[in-house]
């Protein structure tokens, strides 16, 4: 029963990858996904945007959600956007986290941040994507 239940959970994930993966918008050669998605647990929100990002070609990929009274965000990054300038997924999400009022962190190229301030998810999102612009500009 439970191998079954997460059969179900991958293959929903795996139909909401492939529909993200055609949402991207493409900003000096490189393909970014952006967006708020319904997600009821914060690991399925690091798996899709890490799957995002290793099979469907793009270059970075930042998702947030919001669920037990908490927001959350994944930010999930090829080798190539992450080897920027000394920007990492890691640290991204640790100033998003600070945003929400929580913390952030993980490796180079896959991370999440989180925190109890649901209201300010777009403005941590926005600070995400400003970076992500600003790194790539200055190359």
């Amino acid at each position: 029963m439970r191998k079954e239940l997460e059969r179900r959970k991958d293959q929903a994930l795996s139909g909401i990858q492939k529909e993200l993966s055609t949402q991207y918008a493409e900003y000096s050669g490189m393909r970014f996904l952006m967006k708020v998605v319904d997600l009821d647990q914060v690991e399925h929100l690091k798996k899709l945007a890490g799957g995002l990002v290793n099979q469907s070609g793009l270059s970075a990929v930042v998702l947030g959600a919001i669920h037990s009274e908490k927001a959350s965000i994944a930010i999930a990054m090829n080798p190539t956007i992450s080897g920027l300038a000394g920007l990492t997924s890691g640290s991204l999400a640790k100033e998003a986290g600070a945003i929400l009022g929580g913390s952030g962190g993980g490796s180079p190229q896959l991370a999440m941040a989180g925190g109890p301030e649901k209201a300010k998810l777009s403005e941590a999102l926005k600070y995400v994507n400003e970076q992500l612009l600003a790194h790539i500009n200055a190359q």
